[in-house]
């Protein structure tokens, strides 16, 4: 008796016995978790998601030489949300630092923030407990 090979479902039975293509899916949705996560939620779940998938991208990689395709672009999309979300600190950091010490800047600050929240910059910190200092 002939026996009957479907090809299409021993290949995709085949594709779920992968692991490690399992795992390099799971790195790809955490990258483009990551990717954004970046848009609404900055700088925390970005820089938690973004070295997950990557470290979950390369040992997906197992004992072959390339990674999965899905693996390469999870290490892609993480990539890219790290270096925004730097790039994003670091911007902050700069704005604040230039209102703490340019006066020009400051007033400047003030006046946008008096409109968007009816509160000054010192008004802020000083909710936090923080206070700038005069230059």
């Amino acid at each position: 008796m002939d026996q009957e090979f479907d090809t299409y479902q021993d290949n995709r039975n085949a594709r779920k016995r992968d692991p490690a293509l399992n795992m390099a899916k799971g790195a790809m949705f955490l990258g483009v978790c990551s990717l954004i996560a970046t848009l609404f939620v900055p700088i925390a779940m970005p820089l938690f998601f973004a070295p997950i998938a990557i470290v979950i991208a390369l040992i997906s990689r197992a004992d072959r030489r390339t990674l999965h395709p899905q693996a390469a672009i999870a290490v892609a999309t993480s990539v890219v949300a790290i270096v925004f979300n730097l790039l994003l600190s670091v911007v902050t950091a700069l704005t604040i630092w230039r209102a703490i010490t340019d006066p020009a800047f400051r007033e400047q600050l003030n006046a946008v923030l008096v409109q968007m929240d009816g509160r000054t910059l010192e008004e802020i910190f000083a909710q936090y407990g923080a206070a700038i200092p005069l230059s």
